[in-house]
């Protein structure tokens, strides 16, 4: 028997030194024992480190226990013989609680880009909880303490992506809190860096284009269209607004400005409709007054793009193209341009076309074509019936001969 209450010391010492830490949930009951060596001059008893608790015997009972009674106890034998006191055991009670959230001052939750957040919360749990604050929207973590319980300040500079609504959460292995609050951040609007926006674009006229703000900022923004400082019509959704233009004219090139503005303040924001490339084709190819050898041409020119156009007349005979004469405008008018065509043959049948370029190519197409026929030389005109009775055509030297003749003899 002696044996055996030996090896019971012996099991609880090695427990004691093994893992002296004796974890207990808050509100459960902790019994811990402990023995000496049982004879009739000797008593156990347990004290608490803070001498805040004492019990007699060997045996460490405390019901529903809450995290105060959390402390080192120290199990004591006693020798009445000799009044010796010797620690046989000690046990750590470490009394675990869940996690949780106790409270939240937010300073305020509406804020101007650039200014600091700050909230102070109050937190509890042991083991010592992890907290963290997580912007929903993309899952960013705006702050995170780990191990750590009771005032914590959480603060951070907002900029405009960082309105949105929060997780605040605070867990341990025995339990996971959370909280939600959305944060308000007043910006002036501005282009959205998540969305692609064309601020240049280069179509060719009857060509549909599309002029897009997608925005940011908050409050939404008012929109304004200019096209060269005069207000044009747009379309607003929220935080997008655009500009259609159906079929690009020549008067549609050139610059325009949207203006986004809210209470906070505004911004202007630069597009540009660029006039580049090769020049469109000419039309409306006309042959005015055709004669034996020349015919008068005339066409109205293709938008040119901003840079100088040059027309070459091209001949089709028999299927073979021949590049003829060249004119060069040397303004960017649209006004009717006419050519006269010389050194042609009579009675012969031409067909006509106009190519257009610039500098930077040739229009894609050629004019429309025009076929005209050189009328033939006309024959000689016949003598009239009067002088064909003759023998020989009068002349005045034949009329005036006899008078002379007359006048001499006298």
């Amino acid at each position: 028997m002696e044996r055996a209450l030996v090896l019971l010391i012996t099991w609880f010492v090695l427990v004691a030194a093994q893992n002296t830490k004796q974890p207990v949930r808050e509100g459960n009951d902790l019994f811990v024992f402990c023995d000496g060596e049982r004879s009739p001059q000797t008593s156990v008893y347990w004290e608490s480190s803070n001498l805040q608790y004492h019990q007699d015997g060997p045996s460490l009972t405390i019901n529903h226990i809450t995290r105060n009674s959390a402390d080192d106890y120290e199990c004591f034998e006693i020798d009445h013989s000799t009044n010796a006191t010797k620690k046989i055991f000690e046990a750590s009670v470490d009394v675990t609680y869940p996690a949780n959230i106790l409270e939240n001052k937010l300073v305020k939750d509406t804020l101007v880009e650039n200014e600091t957040f700050s909230t102070e919360i109050i937190v509890e749990g042991n083991p010592f909880p992890d907290v963290k604050l997580v912007q929903m929207s993309n899952s960013a973590l705006a702050y995170q303490s780990v191990n750590n319980q009771g005032k914590l300040s959480i603060s951070f500079v907002v900029h405009c992506n960082n309105m949105d609504r929060y997780l605040l959460t605070c867990s341990n292995e025995l339990n996971y809190d959370h909280l939600y609050f959305n944060i308000t951040v007043l910006c002036v609007p501005r282009p959205d860096p998540k969305k692609a926006i064309s601020y240049i674009q280069k179509p060719r006229v009857g060509q549909y284009v599309k002029l897009e703000m997608f925005a940011t900022g908050y409050p939404p923004p008012n929109y304004t269209w200019y096209h060269n400082d005069t207000v044009i019509e747009h379309v607003d959704s929220g935080y997008t607004s655009f500009v259609n233009l159906q079929s690009m004219k020549v008067d549609d090139f050139g610059n325009y400005t949207v203006t986004m503005s809210n209470s906070v303040g505004e911004n202007i924001y630069q597009y540009w409709i660029e006039a580049d490339g090769p020049p469109d084709s000419a039309t409306d190819l006309q042959a005015g007054t055709i004669t034996t050898t020349s015919a008068i041409l005339s066409w109205l020119p293709g938008f040119d793009y901003g840079n100088k156009q040059t027309f070459t007349i091209i001949m089709t005979q028999n299927g073979e193209k021949q590049e003829l004469d060249t004119v060069t405008l040397e303004d960017h008018s649209l006004d009717r341009v006419t050519h006269t065509i010389s050194n042609l043959n009579p009675a012969t049948t031409y067909d006509m076309e106009i190519k257009s370029s610039n500098r930077k190519g040739e229009a894609s197409n050629l004019s429309n074509k025009v076929q005209f026929n050189t009328p033939a030389v006309p024959p000689p005109e016949p003598p009239s019936p009067s002088e064909a009775s003759m023998p020989y055509p009068l002349s005045l030297r034949n009329l005036l001969l006899p008078v002379l003749i007359a006048l001499l003899e006298i």
